[in-house]
């Protein structure tokens, strides 16, 4: 049986305002509460491209750092299922950290990797969304080096975002977004169902020190043995 992880649909303002002492992976993040949705949207659009993550969720606003081992498993992640997509022949269009903000629910986040699936023709080719229009991907990556401090996944499933896959760089969860707005724990993905995704997270692990372009052969040997890795020597 799957397991329900409850969402919550509100979320008390906390009692810490400020810069949080950074992880141990050099991830720093900047925590501010009772922000109004316009100085959000103001932040967010003035930090532009720089390498900063802006998370906004009913008043409470996140700038985050990420550190180059976090950015190096958001890459491998993205190269895995773009590989993943063409081995198993399913059609997707990724959006990269592309930012979704909904502000009749006050929520906004820009995932580390998401994918359009099912609604990948609304999105294919160059196209000019604002933010708040966005469609929600069908799928959202998200690489736990360090925790955030506010509910991504409760923002993701306030959105509607069907599944979304954590990674801390060992562990794998995939969570599948119900009718009643609540994520489960599932074992298998519904946007690549015929993927094992108990060895997926070992293919990771055992791929780590390949660079890029062999990372993609293996991909695609891993596919054609059945998802079986190769006996250690």
């Amino acid at each position: 049986m799957p397991t329900t992880i409850e969402v919550p649909t509100t979320r008390a303002a906390a009692a810490r305002t400020g810069a949080l002492p950074p992880s141990e992976s050099g991830e720093q993040r900047f925590v501010l509460d009772a922000v109004e949705w316009a100085s959000y949207v103001k932040i967010a659009d003035g930090i532009g491209e720089r390498h900063v993550r802006v998370t906004f969720d009913q008043g409470s606003i996140e700038l985050m750092t990420t550190s180059y081992r976090h950015e190096w498993w958001s890459d491998r992640l993205h190269t895995v299922i773009k590989c993943l997509a063409v081995e198993l022949n399913i059609e997707l269009q990724s959006g990269g950290s592309t930012t979704i903000r909904r502000e009749y629910l006050a929520r906004g986040i820009e995932p580390d990797q998401c994918y359009f699936i099912a609604s990948a023709p609304r999105v294919t080719g160059p196209r000019d969304f604002t933010p708040e229009d966005v469609p929600a991907p069908d799928l959202a990556v998200e690489v736990d080096i360090s925790r955030s401090s506010l509910d991504r996944l409760g923002i993701y499933a306030a959105i509607g975002v069907p599944e979304v896959w954590r990674f801390d760089g060992s562990v794998l969860n995939v969570y599948r977004l119900n009718p009643q707005r609540k994520y489960e724990d599932r074992t298998q993905s519904d946007s690549f169902p015929m993927l094992p995704l108990d060895r997926l997270a070992h293919f990771l692990s055992s791929s780590r020190d390949l660079m890029d372009t062999a990372l993609m052969r293996a991909v695609r040997e891993w596919v054609a043995a059945g998802f079986n890795l190769p006996a250690a020597s």
